[in-house]
């Protein structure tokens, strides 16, 4: 998910997953490619562990310097490649991650079960996860640089600055964030596009699969910000963060307190309607 954040609760979704999330493509990749001895949880540290043996030297990535080579398939010397999600949709702001999911796992069963049941070498196995994070996270980079592109154009066209549009840091939480190699490749596609002047922000890598810290760092600054809850609030299944959805994002909810003052909340009838 790609969100605008312009302050504590007021978040703008830009862009979500038309059918799964990357952490859940990058699982399941992990399971289809890596070699048993090396298969345990969690399978995204694995496969970035087995792509990379040696860490940072063994990355040599080359930023697209244009979305002209962002979207081109890259030949392997196998004679294979992995296709760009949503490629042939133009600038749509969204991620999809489950055809190129399907592509590695096809991949590996024309590998692993052909008539003479030859056996892929450690050494494919390895450019296979390498591919598979490169076109996974430029994916991922490719929308924020949309974003980012159509923020400056417009921009562009004014007679002044529209101070509400000055994006200056990206943050990237959750679990696939604690990746070194998102890390490096996220920086160096900024940088090959023109927005070095944009900090790029990660929280330390033993706390990016923390969910029970990162909720509890969330509860902190509603606290300290004056955000307090009732205790009649009741579980809600889906809870949009953009207070522009049907149910009013963080504060729509039923019992928020906001320096002893009860907020209002979007109608009930309304809050079920979910984006």
């Amino acid at each position: 998910m790609l969100i605008k954040s312009t302050g504590l609760t007021d978040h703008q979704i830009l862009a979500t997953t038309t059918d799964i999330a990357i952490g859940d493509c990058i699982d399941k990749a992990a399971r289809a490619v890596l070699p048993a001895d090396v298969m345990k949880p969690p399978y995204g540290k694995a496969l970035e562990d087995f792509a990379f043996p040696n860490g940072p030297a063994d990355y040599n990535y080359t930023a697209p310097a244009t979305r002209g080579e962002e979207l081109t398939r890259r030949l392997t010397k196998w004679d294979w490649s992995l296709g760009v999600p949503l490629a042939e949709r133009g600038r749509r702001m969204a991620f999809s991650f489950s055809g190129l999911l399907t592509s590695i796992e096809r991949l590996m069963r024309q590998k692993t079960q052909t008539e003479t049941l030859q056996t892929i070498s450690t050494e494919e196995r390895r450019d296979l996860a390498r591919e598979t994070l490169r076109v996974s996270f430029e994916h991922l980079a490719s929308r924020i640089l949309l974003y980012l592109e159509d923020t400056v154009g417009r921009n562009a066209k004014k007679s002044g600055p529209d101070t509400s549009e000055i994006i200056d840091t990206v943050v990237v939480s959750g679990g696939v964030a604690s990746n070194r190699y998102l890390r490096h490749l996220l920086r160096s596609m900024m940088d090959a596009r023109g927005y070095s002047h944009i900090k790029v922000a990660f929280p330390p890598p033993s706390l990016c699969t923390d969910n029970a810290l990162m909720i509890a760092w969330a509860g902190m600054e509603m606290y300290t910000s004056g955000y307090q809850s009732t205790f009649d609030i009741t579980p809600i299944r889906k809870w949009s963060m953009d207070q522009r959805a049907e149910d009013g994002g963080i504060l729509g909810a039923e019992g928020w307190l906001h320096n002893g003052n009860l907020l209002p909340a979007v109608q009930k009838s309304q809050a079920i309607t979910l984006s």
